[in-house]
C-alpha cells in the first residue's frame, strides 16, 4: 500500500490498494491529484515523505467526490494545510449540502446485484473547498488542462498535458489509458437517454486525443 511508480519524470502514482492518487511535479512543488478513502490516508502521507520529504503539496485536487477518490482529503488537507479543489459541479456534494444516489440494482450486472448488498459511503464535508480554475497553472499544475468527463459523476474530470503525452481519468474507460472502468448514469432512462451526454464526452475525448497525437508529431 502506497507503492510509488514514477511513470515521468513529473509525473508519480501511489497505489492505494484498487485506487490510485497522484503526485504531480517535483519534490519541491508538487500537486496531489486524489486521496483515496479515508483509511489511506497514513499510507499516502508515508508515500509522500519518501517523495518529497517534509514538502508538502501546494494543494490537493480531486477527480470527483466519491469516498475512495476523496474520502482522504479532509484529514490530508488539514494536515498539510492546504486548500482542495474540484468542478464545481462536485462542489455540494464534497460539502455534504448534497448527496450521491445510491447504486441501482436495475443496471443488472454484478454491480446491479452488489448494490443490494451496499450503501455507498460518504466523505466528510470539506470547508477549504475551491472551484477548478480555468489556469490550472494557479494551482501548480502548469501545462496540464482539465477536461470534463461527467457521467460517473456530474463533476467527474479528467486532466490531460501535451509536455510529456499523458492523460487520465479518475474512472479510466480505456486500455490505452489503464483499464476498462465502468460510469453510473442516472437509472430509468437506458443509452438512449444518455445519447447526447456520452456523445459529447466522446468528442471531446477525441478532439483532445487527436490534437496531442497530431502536437507529438511535430
Amino acid at each position: 500500500m502506497g507503492r510509488l511508480t514514477t511513470v515521468t519524470p513529473t509525473l508519480t502514482r501511489v497505489a492505494l490498494g484498487y485506487v490510485n492518487a497522484y503526485l504531480i511535479g517535483h519534490p519541491q512543488r508538487w500537486v496531489l491529484i486524489d486521496t483515496g478513502e479515508r483509511t489511506h490516508s497514513a499510507a499516502l502521507l508515508r508515500a509522500a515523505r519518501q517523495f518529497s520529504a517534509d514538502v508538502p503539496p501546494q494543494a490537493i485536487v480531486l477527480t470527483h467526490g466519491h469516498f475512495d477518490h476523496a474520502g482522504g482529503a479532509r484529514e490530508l488537507s488539514q494536515h498539510w494545510g492546504v486548500p482542495v479543489y474540484a468542478s464545481r459541479f462536485e462542489l455540494p456534494f464534497l460539502r455534504g449540502a448534497e448527496a450521491y444516489p445510491q447504486p441501482d440494482p436495475a443496471v443488472g450486472g454484478f454491480y446491479g446485484w452488489l448494490a443490494q448488498f451496499v450503501t455507498m459511503p460518504t466523505c466528510e464535508p470539506l470547508t477549504d473547498l475551491h472551484e477548478l480554475p480555468s489556469d490550472l497553472a494557479q494551482i501548480g499544475l502548469d501545462g496540464w488542462v482539465c477536461v470534463a468527463t461527467p457521467g460517473h459523476t456530474p463533476g467527474h474530470v479528467s486532466f490531460s498535458t501535451r509536455g510529456i503525452g499523458c492523460s487520465w481519468r479518475g474512472m479510466p474507460a480505456s486500455r490505452s489509458i489503464s483499464r476498462v472502468g465502468w460510469a453510473l448514469l442516472p437509472a430509468g432512462r437506458g443509452f438512449q437517454g444518455h445519447r447526447r451526454p456520452i456523445r459529447s464526452i466522446g468528442r471531446r475525448l477525441i478532439a483532445h486525443l487527436c490534437s496531442w497525437r497530431h502536437w507529438s508529431r511535430r
